[in-house]
């Protein structure tokens, strides 16, 4: 499996990387929280931009990226706006979806890139293109939040981003029982023998607490914790995702 190195960072290689989400509604809640997580000891850092109050307004989006950026104190970024389909907090068009994105990528300012794989083939693809023609590493991911695909299913999405040119590759579902959070793990484990590069494979909410706790024998790559408001169902603390992976062999690892 390759690995993907960004700045100090290698996902893919020694213990999962914790990755914090910024949820901020304006560009001083962004502020406010990049100063945060730029104390917390993390490995790096989402900007939930579904979240952003104003982000219909393009320019308005690059300028809140320009400054809360610095706050940071460098630490890699990922963009994402994730869907309404796909559990995110606001609706907006396809259209507008790869514009966005596309408008990111060209500012340069970004580390990261999380990309839906259910979009427009063809748009996906340019907007591949473009991000690692700006340096930038590409997430490709798929959500579930209202059940958990067969395992075959979800193997056959974790490869399909491979094809596509993905990074990293993500997959997240919402399991019923006990029983979809060990598919979710099983998918998981055929991934850590089968992947060409490193994935994220989630279980959601309660049911799922072990697989974001379990990377270092799943295989899974990162984990993602809460400073303050949870961006998904079962997100649990930085303290506590450090202090549960330190008891798990993690620390050295």
């Amino acid at each position: 499996m390759e690995t993907v190195k960004i700045k100090q960072m290698e996902i893919g290689s020694g213990k999962p990387k914790i990755c914090v989400p910024l949820v901020g509604k304006t560009i001083a809640d962004l502020k406010r929280e990049a100063k945060l997580v730029a104390s917390l000891g993390i490995d790096f850092v989402e900007w939930r931009a579904d979240y952003f109050a104003k982000v219909m307004d393009l320019e308005t989006v690059k300028w809140a990226l320009r400054e809360f950026k610095p706050f940071l104190n460098g630490l890699p970024l990922l963009f994402t706006f994730r869907s309404k389909a796909e559990g995110g907090e606001t609706e907006i068009t396809e259209s507008f979806y790869f514009e966005l994105n596309q408008a990111i990528i060209r500012t340069k300012e970004v580390d990261l890139i999380d990309l839906e794989l259910f979009h427009e083939e063809q748009h996906l693809n340019r907007l591949i293109s473009e991000a690692h023609q700006a340096g930038i590493k590409v997430v490709m991911s798929s959500h579930d939040f209202k059940k958990t695909p067969l395992k075959d299913e979800l193997l056959k999405r974790l490869k399909r981003m491979e094809e596509l040119g993905a990074d990293v590759t993500k997959i997240a579902v919402m399991p019923q029982d006990g029983t979809d959070t060990l598919a979710l793990l099983d998918t998981a484990a055929v991934m850590n023998q089968e992947a060409k590069v490193p994935f994220i494979a989630i279980a959601m909410g309660e049911l799922g607490i072990l697989s974001r706790l379990s990377g270092r024998f799943s295989g899974s790559a990162v984990t993602y914790a809460a400073a303050e408001e949870n961006s998904a169902p079962g997100q649990i603390s930085v303290a506590s995702t450090k202090q549960i992976l330190n008891a798990l062999g993690e620390k050295d690892a």
